[in-house]
């Protein structure tokens, strides 16, 4: 794969679209659907218990999403990073999450993450 070979409309498309994955999981309360694309180091970070943590904590407030909308990528040497809003169900204003990805053989997998509630 070479995706510095790919135009930013075909980056955030397939950016967005895993990302779409990874809400899904959370919505779903999947852990393994939402850390499917994760880096090796992200699984070792974002353990069962700190998954149910922060879920039990932001779900309530956000519910499930509604829709995302890309609002920049930025290409640096390594990452790509993805920022986007986020409509939820039981919040007005959207959240702000900002992903980094890293390209592999096969895709991306997303190597860091936040969420700006």
């Amino acid at each position: 794969m070479n995706a510095k070979q790919w135009d930013d409309k075909k980056l955030i498309e397939t950016l967005t679209e895993i990302v779409e994955s990874m809400q899904k999981g959370w919505d779903e309360n999947d852990i393994e659907k939402f850390s499917k694309d994760f880096s090796d180091e992200m699984r070792a970070e974002i353990t069962f218990e700190n998954f149910k943590e922060q879920r039990d904590r932001l779900y309530p407030v956000l519910g499930n999403h509604v829709s995302l909308s890309c609002l920049a990528l930025h290409k640096n040497p390594t990452e790509l990073v993805l920022m986007l809003t986020m409509v939820c169900e039981k919040r007005d204003a959207p959240v702000l999450l900002v992903y980094n990805f890293r390209e592999n053989e096969e895709s991306f997998t997303i190597v860091g993450a936040s969420i700006h509630a």
